[in-house]
């Protein structure tokens, strides 16, 4: 969609986006402008309902990002390498608060790389985070679900942790969710992790 925007930004920090634009795919940028690019904004009445694989990866400058609430899937590595990244925000609401969205889970290599994010919140029923979704997110300390207290999954319906999804991420507390059974390679691998809390009578069948 935006392909022919290489010179975009040149002389400007902020990439606005129409209304009428219902999915993004990835925005294929120069190396200068991708470093110049602060702030993605999307115009009033965003009709956005798909952010596709890939769309922003590699902003490496982009700070914020304020989404509409029409947006009901994320793809695959959306925001992979984006390093600056703090504040994601849902028609101008509160900071990095992701709970009011229709999205079913966080893909794949979502958020990997963002390494200034320290929080992020998802709405009950989110799905397990798939595999590296916060992989190298260093500053990450918070993460929490629905009403519950931040870093608590145990009302999740989650039955697995997946591959390296809180690799090398800060210093979290994380209360396991009750229907665990697996844990996948590498899933806290180099992270700041400060306590585990799980469940005495649970039985983890598989840990890689």
């Amino acid at each position: 969609i935006f392909n022919g925007l290489s010179d975009f930004g040149k002389t400007q920090s902020r990439l606005i986006i129409p209304s009428n634009v219902s999915g993004i795919r990835k925005i294929l940028l120069n190396k200068e402008t991708n470093e110049i690019v602060k702030e993605i904004q999307f115009n009033k009445g965003s009709k956005l309902a798909n952010i596709y694989n890939n769309a922003f990866e590699g902003f490496v400058g982009l700070d914020t990002i304020n989404l509409p609430s029409s947006l009901k899937s994320i793809g695959t590595a959306a925001f992979k390498g984006c390093s600056k990244l703090t504040k994601i925000k849902i028609d101008n609401n509160a900071d990095n608060d992701l709970s009011s969205l229709a999205i079913a889970e966080v893909p794949e290599s979502c958020f990997e790389g963002c390494s200034l994010i320290n929080n992020l919140k998802f709405a009950q029923d989110i799905k397990a985070p798939q595999a590296k979704a916060f992989k190298d997110c260093t500053s990450l300390n918070s993460i929490t679900i629905g009403k519950n207290e931040k870093n608590d999954f145990i009302n999740c319906d989650w039955t697995r942790i997946n591959e390296s999804v809180f690799e090398n991420t800060g210093e979290l507390t994380i209360k396991f969710p009750q229907y665990l059974n697996s844990i996948g390679r590498r899933a806290f691998a180099k992270s700041k992790i400060k306590t585990f809390k799980l469940d005495q009578s649970k039985i983890l069948n598989d840990i890689k």
